[in-house]
C-alpha cells in the first residue's frame, strides 16, 4: 500500500470533522482506498483517554484485521460489527502504518457518555 496522499488527506481532515465517535476503544475511522484496489478502515482520530490512544493508535493507521478477520473490502457497518463488544472485551488488531505491520489489543470500555 501507497501513503494516502495530500488530496486524500484534505478529505480525511473534512470527514474528520464531521464524524462522530463510533466505538467505545476511543477512534474515529471511515472505509478509503488506499492502494487502489481494496479498500481498508482509516483512523482518522483517536481520543486522548481511550484504550486506541493507550494503546499507540495513530492517524492513518491501516485496520487490516480485527480479531484475525480481514477487513479488506468491509463496509463501515461490518467493520462496526467486528468491532463490537461490551465493556471489558478484548479487540485485537493488525495495522498498517507507515508500510509496518503492527499488531495491538484493546479492552474495550464505556463510552464517556455511558459512565
Amino acid at each position: 500500500m501507497t501513503n494516502l496522499g495530500l488530496r486524500y488527506l484534505l478529505a480525511l481532515i473534512i470527514m474528520k470533522n464531521l464524524l462522530k465517535k463510533i466505538m467505545s476503544s476511543g477512534i474515529y475511522f471511515i472505509i478509503f482506498n488506499s492502494d487502489g484496489q481494496n479498500f481498508y478502515p482509516v483512523i482518522l482520530n483517536v481520543f486522548k483517554d481511550s484504550p486506541a490512544y493507550a494503546k499507540g493508535l495513530k492517524f492513518e493507521d491501516i485496520i487490516l484485521t480485527v480479531n484475525g478477520i480481514s477487513t479488506t473490502n468491509k463496509s463501515v457497518k461490518q467493520t462496526m460489527l467486528l468491532l463490537r463488544g461490551n465493556a471489558g472485551t478484548k479487540i485485537s488488531l493488525t495495522i498498517e502504518r507507515t508500510d509496518r505491520i503492527l499488531n495491538k489489543t484493546l479492552i474495550k470500555t464505556l463510552r464517556p457518555s455511558a459512565k
